[in-house]
């Protein structure tokens, strides 16, 4: 779900800000990461904003896919009921047919009782 994408980015982008942890850092030193192997901070500080850009954009492109997905599904959905309405009128043509044939029988029944 779109919730859990977003619980997955920010977990990636905390991974990649603990990797930072400049707090650690002594004064005038600039860490080095796997990532940043030159150790500049602001290389890092670049990486983490490309990253954070990429699920960004990840992140929009699944809401485009899922609003794109919602109404096709609504779509289908108002298909389905336009469907169900005409069953149910067809229902109720063949209702009133078999209840104008009972009431047919029902009479020849009758009239053939008074004949008898």
């Amino acid at each position: 779900t779109v919730r859990e994408q977003v619980r997955r980015a920010v977990e990636h982008a905390l991974r990649q800000m603990k990797d930072l942890d400049v707090r650690r850092l002594p004064p005038g030193r600039e860490q080095r990461s796997p990532e940043n192997p030159s150790g500049s901070l602001q290389a890092d500080v670049d990486a983490l904003k490309r990253a954070f850009d990429a699920t960004t954009a990840e992140l929009e492109d699944n809401r485009r896919r899922y609003e794109a997905e919602i109404a096709d599904l609504q779509e289908e959905k108002s298909r389905l009921l336009n469907m169900e309405s005409e069953i149910m009128q067809e229902l109720a043509k063949g209702c009133d047919r078999i209840f104008r044939m009972e009431a047919e029988v029902t009479v020849i029944e009758a009239t053939r009782k008074k004949q008898e």
